[in-house]
């Protein structure tokens, strides 16, 4: 009973301990999770009830929903993970197994519909003549990536769970890691160096996708340039007409696929002394100025860009902290105090996504903005 009462005691001062220490840890995901929460609550009100449908909503409120579970439980359990450290795995399998099925999930589910999203945007802005996404291949896609995701999110689910660990002074502790079953296996190392390949692949993907779509956007910002320079030239044959001049006209999106034929016949042609000075007018507004369409489509395009960039960012020190875990296992051994604090938080850099995401959203689209300094500010909902 003595031995008992005195394991139990030491145990206690080794969590309050690694407590404090890791104080800093504990309050900055505390940080994450409160701020995450409002602001994916925030931009989960307006998307659902001021935006019209359209895949990007699509996308962006399954990506605040993933945000919101990794708020609401993921970080709330590993707060209490790190405070109960050497006792954790006390509480039972379930929460230290559930914990990290969660994460794997939101983590890949996220991942997949980043790429989704750059595959439809690249759709639409390299191909737009061509059948683009709708609202409902955009809810499928979804599906996917989720039920994609819960498969690969199954083998945490196994090979984590209650770790003993004997301590310095003989008595055992009970961490949640790598469960006793898998710790002495190649299993942890083969999932791990799978969850990279795919962080590589995604990256890649995502690479290539943006790559092309900024190409494209570049070389029509060169080919409006070139045609105001050269604005003597009848614009009205190349397509690039605005959509005031009636039905049978083409306008700028549904040519941008043939734009190096439009870049080709724009300079072999010659000055035409007899163009219209009316259509002259309207041409040279139209390449001057991109049209509002244009603009949201680059802005939404940019925020979309900046959300995948953000998640690739946020995954990179988790990724590089794995790594050098699994070449040195005792890489964690002996660090203690601010050390300690800098290992967990970076540990957990992913989280920074879920309360990055919102602010993004907020900079580059100015509706959710508004609507959201308008439910911060106490004023009513606008109708």
């Amino acid at each position: 009973m003595d031995n008992s009462s005195s394991a139990t005691g030491y145990l206690q001062s080794r969590d309050d301990k690694y407590a404090r220490d890791n104080l800093a840890t504990m309050l900055f995901l505390g940080l994450i999770m409160s701020v995450g929460f409002v602001g994916n609550c925030l931009v989960f009100l307006v998307y659902l009830t001021k935006m019209k449908p359209s895949t990007t909503r699509c996308f962006i409120l399954a990506l605040s929903v993933l945000d919101l579970t990794a708020c609401l439980i993921c970080i709330p359990v590993d707060i209490v993970d790190i405070r109960y450290n050497f006792t954790f795995g006390e509480f039972g399998t379930t929460p230290c197994k559930l914990s990290a099925m969660l994460v794997s999930f939101t983590s890949f589910a996220s991942g997949n519909i980043l790429v989704a999203v750059a595959a439809v945007r690249h759709k639409k802005i390299c191909y737009p003549a061509g059948h683009q996404t709708t609202v409902k291949a955009a809810g499928v896609a979804i599906f996917l990536s989720c039920a994609s995701a819960l498969t690969f999110s199954i083998p945490p689910s196994i090979l984590y769970g209650g770790q003993t660990r004997v301590l310095s002074d003989g008595v055992n502790a009970t961490l949640c890691t790598t469960s006793d079953s898998y710790v002495n296996t190649m299993l942890p190392l083969a999932y791990n160096g799978f969850q990279f390949v795919l962080f590589v692949a995604a990256m890649a993907t995502l690479s290539v996708l943006y790559v092309r779509i900024w190409k494209r956007v570049a070389r029509f910002a060169e080919f409006k340039r070139w045609s105001w320079k050269n604005k003597d030239v009848d614009n009205s044959e190349s397509g690039f007409v605005s959509n005031d001049q009636g039905s049978g006209t083409r306008n700028t999106t549904s040519d941008s696929g043939s734009l190096e034929a439009h870049v080709n016949t724009m300079r072999k042609a010659h000055k035409t002394p007899s163009l219209s000075k009316s259509v002259m007018g309207r041409s040279d507004t139209i390449l001057k100025y991109p049209s509002k369409r244009q603009m949201t489509a680059r802005r939404t395009t940019l925020m979309l860009f900046i959300i995948s960039i953000a998640f690739v960012v946020s995954f990179l020190p988790h990724l590089s902290l794995m790594a050098a875990r699994a070449i040195r296992r005792d890489l964690i051994d002996n660090l203690e105090g601010l050390a300690l604090a800098a290992y967990n938080i970076f540990l957990r850099s992913y989280f920074i996504n879920c309360v990055a995401n919102p602010f993004i959203y907020s900079y580059c689209n100015v509706t959710v903005r508004k609507e959201i300094a308008a439910i911060v500010s106490l004023r009513r909902f606008r109708k």
